[in-house]
Formats: C-alpha cells, sequence, structure tokens
C-alpha cells in the first residue's frame, strides 16, 4: 500500500458534495486536514484544475493531480487500503458505487438538484415503484426503478458478515453512509439552510424506513457511522455551505 502523501491537497466547494467521501476515507485511515492534508475550500474555480476539465473536485498530489469524484475516490481508497484485499472485491467495490450514482441519477430525474421536494415527489420517489428485488431485473418495470427498487437490488448484491464487501471497511461503506445516512446537524448549516438539503435523498425519516428492510447494508452504514475515524471527522468538520 501506498500511503497518502501529507500534502495533499484537495480543491473544492465550501461544502460536502463530491468531496465528502474523500474526506470520510481519510478520515478512517487517520488523516485530517491541516495534519495530514489540506482540505481546500473556494467561493470561485481554484486555479489548476486541468485535470477535470477546469473543473472542481481536484486532488493534487506531488506526482500530479486527479479529477472525477470516480477517480478521486478510487486514489484515496486504493491507497489508504479501503478498495479491498483482492483484485475481485476491488472490482466489486467500484460496482457498488456505479450502482449508487446510477441510483442517484434516477434520483434526480425525480428531484432535480437545488429543487424543493414536494410531498408527491418524495412519494413517489419513496413509496412507489417496481419492487423486484431477485432474480433477473424486470426490463418493463426499468422506468419504475425508484428508492424501494435500488434499496432491495443492493442490499442483495452485498455481502453477509457486516461489511458492504469483504471483510473490513472500504469505499463501498463509505459511499453507502453517504448516500443513505450523511446529515447535517443544525450546528453544521449555514443560516437559511433548508432543512430536506441536510438528509439523505431530501428525507431521512423514509430513508431509514427503507432501511429496515435493507439489514447488510444497515449493517455497512453503521460499521461507517461508529468509527472514530468519522465520529472525530464529524466533530471538527464544521459549518458546511452544502
Amino acid at each position: 500500500m501506498t500511503s497518502i502523501p501529507s500534502d495533499l491537497t484537495l480543491k473544492y466547494w465550501n461544502g460536502r458534495g463530491l468531496m465528502e467521501v474523500p474526506r470520510l476515507l481519510l478520515a478512517i485511515s487517520g488523516k485530517f486536514p491541516t495534519t495530514d492534508y489540506t482540505d481546500s475550500r473556494h467561493n470561485a474555480p481554484a486555479e489548476n484544475l486541468e485535470a477535470n476539465l477546469g473543473r472542481m473536485p481536484v486532488v493534487a498530489t506531488p506526482e500530479g493531480s486527479v479529477g472525477q469524484s470516480i477517480a478521486i475516490n478510487y486514489y484515496i481508497a486504493s491507497t489508504n487500503n479501503l478498495l479491498g484485499t483482492t483484485p475481485l472485491e476491488g472490482a466489486r467495490i467500484i460496482s457498488v458505487q456505479a450502482h449508487v450514482q446510477e441510483m442517484m441519477g434516477e434520483f434526480r430525474k425525480i428531484i432535480p438538484y437545488g429543487t424543493t421536494p414536494t410531498d408527491q415527489q418524495l412519494e413517489q420517489w419513496f413509496s412507489t415503484g417496481a419492487t423486484d428485488d431477485s432474480g433477473s431485473a424486470d426490463g418493463s418495470k426499468r422506468s419504475e426503478r425508484f428508492a424501494k427498487w435500488w434499496i432491495g437490488r443492493i442490499e442483495a448484491s452485498l455481502d453477509t458478515n457486516g461489511f458492504a464487501i469483504g471483510s473490513q471497511l472500504s469505499l463501498a461503506d463509505v459511499v453507502l453512509y453517504n448516500a443513505f445516512a450523511e446529515v447535517l446537524l443544525d450546528s453544521e448549516r449555514r443560516e437559511g439552510f433548508d432543512g430536506w438539503r441536510a438528509e439523505p435523498m431530501c428525507s431521512l425519516a423514509r430513508t431509514n424506513k427503507l432501511l429496515e428492510s435493507a439489514p447488510k447494508l444497515s449493517s455497512a452504514i453503521e460499521k461507517v457511522r461508529q468509527h472514530a475515524g468519522t465520529k472525530k471527522w464529524l466533530s471538527m468538520r464544521g459549518v458546511q455551505g452544502f
């Protein structure tokens, strides 16, 4: 394993978003801002963003820079022993990340980013849609794959020993935590911050209700939640812009 260099710099906006998974991966590895890396927050695009086509997020290292969240997550996870113990585990971990990204893409078709969700939209996402969670996916229900379908299918794909994939914490567990359990406390919200923006998929209560039927997914989330690095990071991250 190659360890993360101490002069690693994360370049992103002043919020969680696409950089929160890398920050949490680093925290689980015992690495925190100022002492182990630079968490560079910006109100306007930073310089030297060529690795992501002039955009953020970007991770800068002495060897070069990396853009795109998938690549950044891979880099941080693979250099901190959070990408499994075999190539197959690593591939399965990346597939969990892809499942979650695909799910969030479908979620944003119903509730576009930055728009206030309606009760009707939340009801559609959390309470309706396809429920085939085993066997070959029902192609006739492709347009109706909402939260129940995604949670059921992801649950079926996970291992049974408490972790998402393999026998130790990995990027997969962190991605699942980020999608289904990441919450901003009142003390972490800037003035005027809408409550639904602070909760997973705009509703923590509805998300938790569906997770009651997903014990493997819930276990993976809890492994991350109870980790000492997670607790330390959440105690120090402060007010977030989003």
